[in-house]
């Protein structure tokens, strides 16, 4: 099976086996969460990333301050809303919370306007 190509202008073709996941070592984020960065700034503003979690995995609860766009890529990711599976685009309107969590374990793509605003530590 071909791994998953995605094309950014400006960057090389980035796959899912070759994407350093990176662990989120000081951020709010919960362990079992990795974050690959692929453009912009994930913590002052527009970004672009993919996020893996691994199974059991949680992310605290937050408010979006701005859209925000998953693409499920990979497994599946829940919230109170619903679970979302492979090929999955879910829109997080600016104003809304969720506390999205991975049973299974997943892969995603997500583009947020501004970084959100987690409601406790």
């Amino acid at each position: 099976m071909e791994p998953f190509k995605l094309k950014i202008p400006g960057l090389s073709w980035i796959t899912q086996r070759a994407a350093k996941w990176l662990p989120n070592q000081g951020s709010p984020l919960r362990p079992g969460i990795t974050l690959t960065p692929l453009l912009g700034d994930p913590t002052s503003g527009t970004a672009l990333a993919m996020l893996h979690y691994q199974p059991g995995a949680e992310a605290p609860e937050h408010w979006h301050r701005g859209a925000e766009w998953i693409l499920m890529l990979e497994g599946e990711q829940s919230d109170a809303q619903g679970a979302y599976d492979a090929g999955t685009l879910v829109l997080n309107p600016a104003g809304t919370a969720h506390q999205p969590k991975s049973d299974s374990g997943c892969k995603l793509l997500i583009f947020w306007v501004r970084p959100v605003e987690f409601k406790s530590p």
